[in-house]
């Protein structure tokens, strides 16, 4: 596996402050191996992954990093009622978009994933991986960061891949192919599912009287306006052209790594991450397209991850929500933290479902929850804006969490320094001409 291809799926680390868009996907687990027939990660560039995953990253900047890389996307979160009204018609696998390689075409000795896109196959490893509460090793061949995918030598390899097939099964019989049976069905975090239930089996709780009536709920409509006059109104936001961020992204482990983000109207945005010992990571998107940059080289943003990361870039998108995010609409109410939220529903894109909970009183946005549909299950990840305070009179988040299913890829943005409508060149958004 090349670090170039663990970049590719995996390094696009980007945001946006009013909308909550974070992105975040990785490359840690793989069923395969790359299509050049590298089967060793380049450690001269990024700590091991190994070491990563199960749990010895070392206590500094650059490790803190390889793990926000190196692992991703799911986590059992709030507003479980909510995701599960999704999808009531029958939904066909995700197939990789114009433009994207399939999962078989870059990878070795694909079986049971065929025809996935590319960028979803460390989200469904992670997955896979939280579900069972195991690592790489499990089922891959390797230690330390060197594996060999591709090698079917692991008994576990080849028991994942019938369960894998046994719940896509399942779901296209029973459920009409939505993934409502996955890993984390049964297993719970656990290598082997609990088929007897412990003694003596607790109450069921029940339910005592009849329910109490539903109370109505404001229109959508209503509720995008209260955002955007929260957090300063629609003049206040046009009056502004760029924006300068600079803060620090603290990992699980406490390391801070500093972080910069420029932005241009209308839907310019770079994102750079500081490290110490492999340099700036860079995600960009300059209007039309998007691309990841490093110290190892350039690749393109594809698929799912390019659909969110336009929406980072869209400089007005709190004015533009209703065009972002179609067919919104309101499913329910729900508690973040001491504060009862309004939870608006759509589906941005063909492969990603979205829920924002807006804050019922002040109106502000609370949490964003995406939600990646792939072959074996809906991977959710979740982002929290705390501490907005006024920019030019406009409010913007000071503290963004990411939460995603492993700990090692979540982390908490804090920003110290935030500036409007000074001056950030078009250079910046440039795309670098490749080395030959």
């Amino acid at each position: 596996m090349t670090l170039k291809s663990l970049l590719r799926l995996g390094a696009c680390l980007c945001f946006a402050l009013m909308i909550g868009i974070v992105l975040s996907t990785t490359r840690g687990f793989v069923e395969g191996n790359d299509s050049k027939g590298n089967n060793e990660t380049d450690l001269t560039a990024v700590p091991s992954l190994a070491d990563t995953v199960n749990g010895r990253a070392e206590s500094d900047s650059t490790q803190n990093l390889a793990s926000a890389l190196a692992t991703s996307h799911h986590s059992a979160i709030v507003g479980q009622r909510f995701f599960a009204r999704q999808g009531s018609a029958a939904t066909a696998p995700p197939q990789a978009p114009s433009g994207e390689k399939t999962v078989d075409q870059t990878e070795k000795n694909i079986q049971v994933l065929k025809g996935m896109p590319a960028s979803q196959l460390i989200p469904v490893m992670n997955f896979m991986n939280a579900s069972l509460g195991v690592n790489c090793n499990f089922c891959h061949v390797g230690e330390q960061g060197k594996f060999e995918f591709e090698k079917d030598d692991k008994e576990a390899k080849g028991a994942a891949r019938k369960m894998i097939q046994m719940t896509m099964d399942i779901n296209k019989q029973s459920f009409r192919g939505r993934r409502t049976i996955t890993c984390y069905s049964c297993h719970r975090g656990k290598e082997s599912p609990t088929a007897i239930p412990a003694l003596p089996v607790p109450e069921a709780a029940g339910t005592e009287g009849p329910r109490p009536p539903r109370e109505p709920m404001p229109p959508v409509e209503q509720i995008v306006t209260k955002f955007v006059a929260a957090i300063g109104g629609q003049a206040a936001l046009e009056k502004q052209r760029t924006r300068v961020i600079k803060g620090v992204q603290v990992g699980n482990d406490g390391t801070n790594i500093p972080v910069e983000v420029y932005q241009s109207a209308p839907d310019k945005y770079d994102l750079v991450v500081k490290t110490p010992r492999n340099g700036d990571f860079i995600t960009v998107f300059d209007g039309t397209g998007g691309w990841f940059q490093s110290q190892r080289g350039q690749d393109a943003v594809l698929g799912d991850q390019l659909d969110l990361l336009k929406r980072a870039a869209n400089f007005y998108a709190p004015l533009k929500l209703a065009e972002l995010y179609p067919r919104m609409r309101v499913v329910g109410r729900d508690k973040i933290g001491d504060h009862m939220a309004f939870v608006v529903a759509s589906q941005p894109s063909e492969h990603i479902s979205t829920r924002m909970f807006f804050d019922a009183e002040t109106g502000l946005l609370l949490r964003v929850v995406n939600l990646v549909d792939t072959p074996i299950a809906r991977i959710p990840q979740q982002t929290d804006f705390e501490d907005y305070r006024d920019v030019d009179g406009v409010k913007i988040p000071f503290t963004v969490r990411q939460t995603n299913v492993d700990s090692h890829s979540s982390y908490v943005r804090k920003f110290s320094e935030v500036k409007a409508n000074v001056p950030v060149a078009d250079s910046t958004f440039a795309k670098p001409a490749s080395k030959p």
